[in-house]
């Protein structure tokens, strides 16, 4: 009988020694994205009737190309793909539109 060996336990420890080995949390800190700040990124961001503008535009064309996307593409796992990328694609748009462009 295979028992899991790598138990949560088991894995958490093996974090606290890599992170141990290295020392201190400075080698952490070097791979965090410089342009990359978390409270300003996970902070709400009220649209201004400018940005919703943008916001807006944003979802229809893609609500524009998903109807492209159902009307001439056959029902499969690419479309299904398709589908999930372009809504990534408009999720992304949107935050940059909320973010003023400031994640690089």
């Amino acid at each position: 009988m295979l028992r899991n060996v790598a138990t949560p336990a088991v894995f958490a420890c093996r974090c606290d020694k890599r992170t141990r080995s290295a020392g201190t949390w400075d080698s952490i800190d070097r791979m965090r994205h410089p342009e990359f700040d978390p409270h300003y990124v996970f902070s709400h961001h009220n649209p201004t009737p400018e940005k919703m503008l943008h916001h807006e535009a944003i979802h229809a064309g893609a609500q524009q190309f998903a109807e492209t996307i159902l009307a001439h593409t056959p029902p499969s796992s690419d479309q299904t793909t398709a589908l999930r990328l372009l809504r990534e694609a408009a999720m992304m748009a949107n935050a940059a539109i909320a973010l003023d462009g400031r994640l690089k």
